[in-house]
């Protein structure tokens, strides 16, 4: 870290599985709320490595198609609940001095962000996070997310859209609420 701060470098440390993961068939309403020992293994972590800026939640944690249904099962309570306690915990560990970055997404999501930000999960959230890769095809003509081999579009979890206008409808909704927050794409090709 010292070494990466030194070169002036930026990076993000991403917590990997976070949020736990729901097994196939799980039931609505049984997956573990975060535990005040989970919390507190995630503060301590943060004032171990106090010179970081920049923690995220997670990677990729709904690509995984049994936490893609047991969310929309719960209206992404679960989701929700990981990324407060996060967030929270991230801002009491580090005194505010630390930003939390949302679970990188496959895919840009603004009904997924809205909905994040309404139900108040992503209060002390700081950047809203996307993945997005167009392939072959140049940014400005892409409609669908290679990462996923157009999977959302073809199953009918998002319409084909514009890349540029995905981006557009997110960077409108991300400060909706009144909070300052950024959104990036960490993972781009």
């Amino acid at each position: 870290v010292d070494a990466y701060n030194k070169a002036k470098v930026k990076y993000l440390a991403c917590v990997m599985k976070f949020i736990p993961r729901p097994v196939k068939g799980q039931k609505p309403g049984s997956m573990p709320k975060p535990t005040a020992d989970y919390v507190s293994h995630l503060k301590d972590v943060c004032k171990a490595f106090p010179e970081i800026k920049y923690w995220e939640v997670d990677n990729e944690y709904e690509l995984h198609l049994e936490s893609e249904h047991y969310e929309k099962s719960v209206n992404w309570q679960h989701y929700h609940d990981y990324h407060k306690a996060f967030a929270e915990a991230v801002d009491e560990a580090t005194g505010g001095k630390a930003i939390t970055v949302e679970n990188g997404r496959a895919g840009i999501w603004p009904s997924l962000v809205k909905n994040a930000i309404e139900s108040g999960a992503f209060d002390k959230v700081g950047v809203v996070n996307s993945h997005h890769y167009t392939g072959t095809d140049a940014p400005e003509s892409n409609v669908g997310n290679h990462n996923t081999s157009f999977g959302d579009a073809f199953s009918g979890r998002q319409k084909p859209e514009l890349f540029y206008d995905h981006l557009r409808e997110v960077s409108r909704l991300v400060d909706s609420d009144g909070v300052d927050r950024e959104h990036w794409i960490t993972e781009f090709g």
